[in-house]
Protein backbone atom coordinates (compact mmCIF):
# COMPACT_ATOMS: atom_id res chain seq x y z
CA UNK A 1 0.00 0.00 0.00
CA UNK A 2 1.00 3.49 -0.70
CA UNK A 3 0.08 6.97 1.19
CA UNK A 4 -0.59 9.53 -1.12
CA UNK A 5 1.07 13.03 0.68
CA UNK A 6 0.92 16.51 -0.98
CA UNK A 7 3.92 17.58 -2.59
CA UNK A 8 4.88 20.50 -4.44
CA UNK A 9 3.88 20.65 -8.11
CA UNK A 10 7.16 21.46 -9.28
CA UNK A 11 8.44 17.63 -7.97
CA UNK A 12 6.10 16.41 -10.16
CA UNK A 13 8.03 17.40 -13.40
CA UNK A 14 11.46 16.28 -11.76
CA UNK A 15 13.82 15.18 -14.54
CA UNK A 16 14.16 11.45 -13.27
CA UNK A 17 11.33 10.67 -14.75
CA UNK A 18 11.11 7.72 -17.14
CA UNK A 19 9.28 8.83 -19.52
CA UNK A 20 10.94 11.15 -22.09
CA UNK A 21 9.00 14.37 -22.98
CA UNK A 22 10.02 13.83 -26.83
CA UNK A 23 8.01 11.03 -27.01
CA UNK A 24 5.12 10.67 -29.69
CA UNK A 25 1.67 9.73 -28.62
CA UNK A 26 -0.43 7.83 -30.84
CA UNK A 27 -2.89 6.47 -28.21
CA UNK A 28 -4.79 8.44 -25.28
CA UNK A 29 -7.54 7.16 -23.36
CA UNK A 30 -9.17 10.26 -22.23
CA UNK A 31 -11.95 8.14 -20.36
CA UNK A 32 -9.19 6.49 -18.11
CA UNK A 33 -7.36 9.57 -17.83
CA UNK A 34 -9.91 11.71 -16.14
CA UNK A 35 -10.89 8.56 -13.51
CA UNK A 36 -7.35 8.40 -12.55
CA UNK A 37 -7.05 12.27 -12.37
CA UNK A 38 -9.87 12.10 -9.65
CA UNK A 39 -8.12 9.24 -7.85
CA UNK A 40 -5.16 10.48 -7.73
CA UNK A 41 -4.79 14.31 -8.47
CA UNK A 42 -7.60 16.98 -7.28
CA UNK A 43 -10.15 16.15 -9.80
CA UNK A 44 -11.19 19.32 -11.37
CA UNK A 45 -10.51 21.88 -13.86
CA UNK A 46 -9.96 25.70 -13.11
CA UNK A 47 -10.79 28.42 -15.59
CA UNK A 48 -10.54 32.52 -15.54
CA UNK A 49 -13.13 34.32 -16.95
CA UNK A 50 -14.03 38.08 -16.51
CA UNK A 51 -17.40 39.57 -17.35
CA UNK A 52 -17.57 43.77 -17.37
CA UNK A 53 -21.39 44.81 -17.73
CA UNK A 54 -22.67 48.73 -18.01
CA UNK A 55 -25.96 49.44 -16.71
CA UNK A 56 -27.20 53.49 -18.31
CA UNK A 57 -30.51 54.50 -16.99
CA UNK A 58 -32.44 57.77 -17.41
CA UNK A 59 -35.72 58.64 -16.60
CA UNK A 60 -37.55 62.16 -16.55
CA UNK A 61 -41.16 63.46 -15.30
CA UNK A 62 -43.35 66.95 -15.64
CA UNK A 63 -46.48 67.44 -14.12
CA UNK A 64 -48.89 70.50 -15.66
CA UNK A 65 -52.06 71.35 -14.18
CA UNK A 66 -54.59 73.84 -12.87
CA UNK A 67 -56.52 73.36 -9.46
CA UNK A 68 -59.82 75.28 -8.81
CA UNK A 69 -61.56 75.26 -5.46
CA UNK A 70 -65.28 76.44 -4.72
CA UNK A 71 -66.63 77.00 -1.35
CA UNK A 72 -70.04 78.24 -0.63
CA UNK A 73 -71.47 78.85 3.28
CA UNK A 74 -74.78 79.89 4.25
CA UNK A 75 -76.15 80.08 7.82
CA UNK A 76 -79.14 81.84 8.93
CA UNK A 77 -80.04 82.12 13.16
CA UNK A 78 -82.76 83.31 15.29
CA UNK A 79 -82.31 84.50 19.42
CA UNK A 80 -85.43 85.26 21.57
CA UNK A 81 -84.75 86.64 25.31
CA UNK A 82 -87.27 86.36 27.40
CA UNK A 83 -88.12 88.54 30.69
CA UNK A 84 -89.84 87.02 33.56
CA UNK A 85 -89.65 89.56 36.25
CA UNK A 86 -92.33 91.81 34.69
CA UNK A 87 -95.21 89.73 33.09
CA UNK A 88 -95.95 92.26 30.91
CA UNK A 89 -92.87 93.12 29.19
CA UNK A 90 -92.34 92.06 25.89
CA UNK A 91 -90.13 89.46 23.92
CA UNK A 92 -87.44 90.62 22.61
CA UNK A 93 -86.26 88.83 19.03
CA UNK A 94 -83.35 88.96 17.22
CA UNK A 95 -82.84 87.58 13.65
CA UNK A 96 -79.50 86.88 11.79
CA UNK A 97 -78.30 85.46 8.22
CA UNK A 98 -74.88 84.80 6.76
CA UNK A 99 -74.07 83.78 3.22
CA UNK A 100 -70.25 83.29 2.31
CA UNK A 101 -68.75 82.26 -1.08
CA UNK A 102 -65.38 82.48 -2.18
CA UNK A 103 -63.65 80.59 -5.32
CA UNK A 104 -59.88 79.79 -5.48
CA UNK A 105 -57.52 78.52 -8.66
CA UNK A 106 -54.46 77.40 -8.27
CA UNK A 107 -51.96 76.61 -10.79
CA UNK A 108 -49.15 74.44 -10.50
CA UNK A 109 -45.81 72.46 -12.66
CA UNK A 110 -43.50 69.86 -10.94
CA UNK A 111 -40.19 68.60 -13.17
CA UNK A 112 -37.83 66.07 -12.23
CA UNK A 113 -35.34 64.26 -14.43
CA UNK A 114 -32.80 60.93 -12.63
CA UNK A 115 -30.02 59.26 -14.46
CA UNK A 116 -28.15 56.68 -13.09
CA UNK A 117 -25.08 54.52 -14.21
CA UNK A 118 -23.97 50.84 -13.12
CA UNK A 119 -21.08 49.15 -13.72
CA UNK A 120 -20.81 45.31 -12.52
CA UNK A 121 -17.43 43.36 -12.76
CA UNK A 122 -17.88 39.82 -12.12
CA UNK A 123 -14.41 36.97 -11.88
CA UNK A 124 -13.93 33.37 -11.57
CA UNK A 125 -10.70 31.56 -12.04
CA UNK A 126 -10.52 28.28 -13.91
CA UNK A 127 -7.40 26.44 -15.52
CA UNK A 128 -7.80 24.41 -18.54
CA UNK A 129 -6.00 21.36 -18.28
CA UNK A 130 -5.17 19.29 -22.34
CA UNK A 131 -5.38 15.78 -21.89
CA UNK A 132 -2.02 15.67 -22.80
CA UNK A 133 -0.69 17.57 -19.56
CA UNK A 134 -3.17 15.68 -17.42
CA UNK A 135 -1.37 12.56 -18.91
CA UNK A 136 2.33 14.10 -17.64
CA UNK A 137 0.90 15.18 -14.27
CA UNK A 138 -0.96 11.95 -13.68
CA UNK A 139 2.23 9.84 -14.96
CA UNK A 140 4.60 12.21 -12.83
CA UNK A 141 2.45 11.63 -9.59
CA UNK A 142 1.80 8.27 -9.76
CA UNK A 143 5.68 7.47 -10.82
CA UNK A 144 6.63 9.50 -7.83
CA UNK A 145 4.78 7.34 -5.24
CA UNK A 146 6.02 4.46 -6.99
CA UNK A 147 2.91 3.45 -8.31
CA UNK A 148 4.29 2.38 -11.48
CA UNK A 149 6.42 -0.41 -12.16
CA UNK A 150 8.14 1.23 -15.01
CA UNK A 151 11.33 0.37 -16.97
CA UNK A 152 10.14 -2.79 -18.30
CA UNK A 153 11.94 -4.47 -21.01
CA UNK A 154 12.57 -7.73 -22.80
CA UNK A 155 15.56 -7.84 -20.91
CA UNK A 156 14.26 -7.97 -17.89
CA UNK A 157 10.50 -8.53 -18.22
CA UNK A 158 10.92 -12.23 -16.98
CA UNK A 159 12.26 -11.10 -13.35
CA UNK A 160 9.25 -8.90 -13.26
CA UNK A 161 6.09 -9.81 -10.69
CA UNK A 162 2.83 -8.75 -12.06
CA UNK A 163 -0.35 -8.83 -10.53
CA UNK A 164 -4.25 -7.85 -11.77
CA UNK A 165 -4.53 -3.95 -11.27
CA UNK A 166 -0.39 -3.26 -11.37
CA UNK A 167 -0.03 0.11 -13.44
CA UNK A 168 2.98 -0.39 -15.86
CA UNK A 169 5.13 1.08 -18.72
CA UNK A 170 6.50 -1.57 -20.52
CA UNK A 171 8.20 -1.61 -23.89
CA UNK A 172 8.16 -3.77 -26.69
CA UNK A 173 7.35 -4.28 -30.34
CA UNK A 174 3.98 -4.44 -32.06
CA UNK A 175 2.95 -7.22 -34.24
CA UNK A 176 0.95 -7.73 -37.30
CA UNK A 177 -1.76 -10.31 -35.44
CA UNK A 178 -5.14 -9.33 -36.49
CA UNK A 179 -8.10 -11.71 -36.78
CA UNK A 180 -9.76 -8.93 -38.08
CA UNK A 181 -7.58 -8.35 -41.17
CA UNK A 182 -7.75 -12.56 -41.30
CA UNK A 183 -11.49 -12.73 -41.93
CA UNK A 184 -11.92 -9.42 -44.02
CA UNK A 185 -9.37 -11.32 -46.23
CA UNK A 186 -11.22 -14.12 -46.32
CA UNK A 187 -14.32 -12.04 -47.29
CA UNK A 188 -13.34 -10.40 -50.07
CA UNK A 189 -11.90 -13.77 -51.94
CA UNK A 190 -14.95 -15.81 -51.87
CA UNK A 191 -17.14 -12.30 -52.46
CA UNK A 192 -14.95 -11.75 -55.50
CA UNK A 193 -16.37 -15.01 -56.80
CA UNK A 194 -19.22 -14.77 -55.81
CA UNK A 195 -20.21 -12.80 -59.21
CA UNK A 196 -22.97 -13.31 -62.20
CA UNK A 197 -19.99 -14.82 -64.28
CA UNK A 198 -18.78 -17.00 -61.65
CA UNK A 199 -22.10 -18.24 -60.07
CA UNK A 200 -21.36 -21.69 -57.98
CA UNK A 201 -17.48 -21.34 -59.28
CA UNK A 202 -16.08 -21.71 -55.68
CA UNK A 203 -19.25 -24.24 -54.48
CA UNK A 204 -18.91 -26.78 -57.54
CA UNK A 205 -15.16 -27.08 -56.69
CA UNK A 206 -16.73 -28.44 -52.99
CA UNK A 207 -18.83 -30.85 -54.76
CA UNK A 208 -15.69 -32.48 -56.32
CA UNK A 209 -14.09 -32.75 -52.95
CA UNK A 210 -16.68 -33.23 -50.35
CA UNK A 211 -15.75 -31.52 -47.04
CA UNK A 212 -18.55 -31.49 -45.75
CA UNK A 213 -22.58 -29.50 -46.48
CA UNK A 214 -21.08 -25.97 -46.42
CA UNK A 215 -21.19 -24.30 -49.22
CA UNK A 216 -19.00 -20.72 -49.80
CA UNK A 217 -22.06 -18.39 -49.84
CA UNK A 218 -23.34 -20.19 -46.56
CA UNK A 219 -19.72 -19.37 -45.75
CA UNK A 220 -19.50 -16.09 -46.49
CA UNK A 221 -22.77 -14.78 -44.43
CA UNK A 222 -21.01 -16.44 -41.16
CA UNK A 223 -17.79 -14.96 -41.62
CA UNK A 224 -19.42 -11.57 -42.40
CA UNK A 225 -21.43 -11.96 -38.94
CA UNK A 226 -18.15 -12.96 -37.58
CA UNK A 227 -16.22 -10.15 -38.56
CA UNK A 228 -19.06 -7.42 -37.18
CA UNK A 229 -19.34 -9.28 -33.91
CA UNK A 230 -15.06 -8.34 -33.34
CA UNK A 231 -15.85 -4.96 -34.89
CA UNK A 232 -18.73 -4.02 -31.84
CA UNK A 233 -17.86 -1.15 -29.95
CA UNK A 234 -15.10 0.00 -32.75
CA UNK A 235 -12.58 -2.27 -29.87
CA UNK A 236 -10.25 -4.53 -30.78
CA UNK A 237 -6.74 -6.38 -29.88
CA UNK A 238 -3.09 -5.89 -30.58
CA UNK A 239 -0.50 -8.17 -29.92
CA UNK A 240 2.84 -6.89 -28.92
CA UNK A 241 5.80 -9.10 -28.02
CA UNK A 242 8.23 -8.57 -24.85
CA UNK A 243 11.00 -10.92 -24.99
CA UNK A 244 9.38 -13.77 -24.07
CA UNK A 245 6.02 -12.34 -23.08
CA UNK A 246 3.39 -11.46 -25.39
CA UNK A 247 1.49 -8.28 -24.15
CA UNK A 248 -2.36 -7.85 -25.45
CA UNK A 249 -4.08 -4.75 -25.41
CA UNK A 250 -7.53 -3.73 -25.79
CA UNK A 251 -7.68 -0.56 -27.36
CA UNK A 252 -10.60 1.59 -29.00
CA UNK A 253 -9.76 2.82 -32.47
CA UNK A 254 -11.38 6.42 -31.72
CA UNK A 255 -8.82 6.44 -29.17
CA UNK A 256 -6.02 6.78 -31.79
CA UNK A 257 -4.80 10.07 -32.78
CA UNK A 258 -3.77 9.69 -35.94
CA UNK A 259 -7.38 8.63 -37.50
CA UNK A 260 -5.91 8.51 -41.06
CA UNK A 261 -3.34 6.11 -40.69
CA UNK A 262 -3.95 2.18 -39.24
CA UNK A 263 -2.23 0.79 -36.12
CA UNK A 264 -0.04 -1.67 -37.96
CA UNK A 265 1.63 0.66 -40.01
CA UNK A 266 3.68 0.58 -36.64
CA UNK A 267 4.38 -2.50 -36.80
CA UNK A 268 7.75 -4.40 -36.20
CA UNK A 269 8.29 -1.34 -34.94
CA UNK A 270 9.10 -0.62 -30.44
CA UNK A 271 6.77 1.58 -28.45
CA UNK A 272 5.94 2.08 -24.81
CA UNK A 273 2.28 1.50 -23.07
CA UNK A 274 1.58 2.76 -20.35
CA UNK A 275 -1.54 1.04 -18.88
CA UNK A 276 -2.84 -1.47 -16.27
CA UNK A 277 -2.60 -4.92 -15.85
CA UNK A 278 -6.26 -6.79 -16.23
CA UNK A 279 -4.84 -10.16 -16.37
CA UNK A 280 -1.20 -12.24 -15.77
CA UNK A 281 -2.04 -15.97 -17.15
CA UNK A 282 -0.13 -18.33 -14.96
CA UNK A 283 0.07 -22.12 -15.70
CA UNK A 284 -3.44 -23.78 -17.43
CA UNK A 285 -4.51 -20.17 -17.88
CA UNK A 286 -4.96 -18.59 -21.48
CA UNK A 287 -6.30 -15.73 -23.01
CA UNK A 288 -8.58 -16.02 -26.56
CA UNK A 289 -8.92 -13.36 -28.72
CA UNK A 290 -12.08 -14.85 -29.81
CA UNK A 291 -13.42 -13.62 -25.93
CA UNK A 292 -15.48 -11.06 -27.10
CA UNK A 293 -18.23 -13.24 -28.79
CA UNK A 294 -19.01 -14.88 -25.96
CA UNK A 295 -18.97 -18.06 -27.87
CA UNK A 296 -15.50 -18.40 -28.09
CA UNK A 297 -15.51 -22.16 -28.57
CA UNK A 298 -17.83 -22.04 -31.46
CA UNK A 299 -16.12 -19.90 -33.25
CA UNK A 300 -12.70 -21.65 -32.53
CA UNK A 301 -14.60 -24.48 -33.68
CA UNK A 302 -15.94 -23.23 -37.07
CA UNK A 303 -12.45 -21.72 -38.14
CA UNK A 304 -10.96 -25.37 -37.58
CA UNK A 305 -14.05 -26.94 -39.73
CA UNK A 306 -13.17 -24.04 -42.09
CA UNK A 307 -9.76 -25.42 -43.11
CA UNK A 308 -10.54 -28.00 -45.45
CA UNK A 309 -12.58 -25.42 -47.53
CA UNK A 310 -9.92 -22.90 -47.70
CA UNK A 311 -7.48 -25.87 -48.54
CA UNK A 312 -9.64 -26.34 -51.83
CA UNK A 313 -9.19 -22.87 -52.46
CA UNK A 314 -5.00 -23.29 -52.08
CA UNK A 315 -4.95 -26.57 -54.02
CA UNK A 316 -6.43 -24.30 -56.88
CA UNK A 317 -3.87 -21.81 -57.20
CA UNK A 318 -6.16 -19.05 -54.51
CA UNK A 319 -3.50 -17.97 -52.12
CA UNK A 320 -4.91 -17.82 -48.29
CA UNK A 321 -2.91 -16.27 -45.63
CA UNK A 322 -2.64 -18.68 -42.42
CA UNK A 323 -4.96 -18.05 -39.80
CA UNK A 324 -3.50 -16.25 -36.60
CA UNK A 325 -3.04 -17.45 -33.23
CA UNK A 326 -6.31 -17.60 -31.12
CA UNK A 327 -5.11 -18.41 -28.04
CA UNK A 328 -2.20 -17.29 -25.12
CA UNK A 329 -1.44 -18.99 -22.66
CA UNK A 330 1.10 -18.76 -19.60
CA UNK A 331 3.73 -15.40 -19.84
CA UNK A 332 0.71 -13.45 -21.33
CA UNK A 333 0.05 -10.17 -19.93
CA UNK A 334 -3.35 -8.78 -20.74
CA UNK A 335 -3.58 -4.97 -20.23
CA UNK A 336 -5.68 -2.08 -20.73
CA UNK A 337 -4.30 0.81 -22.32
CA UNK A 338 -4.06 4.68 -21.06
CA UNK A 339 -1.60 5.62 -23.49
CA UNK A 340 0.69 4.29 -26.06
CA UNK A 341 3.60 5.85 -27.27
CA UNK A 342 7.01 5.58 -29.53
Amino acid sequence: MFKLRRIPLDNFFSNDSTTSYTNIFIYLDSILINGLSSVFLNGYIQKRTITKTIDNYISGKIDDGLKTHDHNEYSKSKQVNKQSITPRSNDSHIKSKNNINYCCDEDFRNESLEGRRNVRFQESNETIYTYFSLHRELYEYMNYYDIIKNNITKDNIMNVSFNSGDYIEIKGEITCVSLVCYLDYLITIIDSFNTSENVNLLDNLIANNNPGIWTFNALLKVLIHFKATLEKQHTGDIVVNCGDKVVILTVIDDNFLESKAHIFDKSNCCLTIFGKVLKHCSKNENLSLLRKTGHHDYYEGFLNNLEPYLNILRNNGISIPNPPKINYDENTLFVIPISIYI
